[in-house]
């Protein structure tokens, strides 16, 4: 019972990063692209394409105790135009894989090293 409440907390904590997330993405004006991020040598679309992957892909794949594949981890996620719909799209997806208190249970390996 206390694992699915926990879960059901942090099911909401998540729904609600990813759609501020999807927010905050929409904002991302293209021609600042390639500009400096502040992350180190990083610019804005190596730093964009990380937290895609992660924030978005990541999280579904965790869900479903995948490996993320070489295919996403190459891909240049800004290079389509609708990028920031396709991230809220991924993310909507990513949520939604999260949503069954099952899914928390046990070890989750978050894929950082």
């Amino acid at each position: 019972m206390e694992t699915e409440y926990t879960s059901m907390i942090e099911y909401t904590s998540v729904k609600e990063c990813a759609a501020e997330a999807a927010r905050v993405a929409r904002g991302v004006d293209a021609a600042r692209l390639p500009e400096p991020s502040g992350c180190g040598d990083w610019d804005v679309r190596t730093l964009v394409n990380h937290w895609v992957l992660y924030s978005a892909h990541g999280l579904e794949h965790r869900a479903l105790r995948k490996q993320l594949p070489d295919e996403l981890t190459a891909r240049d996620f800004t290079a389509d135009t609708d990028w920031a719909e396709a991230y809220a799209a991924q993310l909507e997806r990513a949520v939604a894989a999260w949503s069954d208190p099952r899914v928390w249970e046990g070890e989750i390996d978050l894929g950082f090293a």
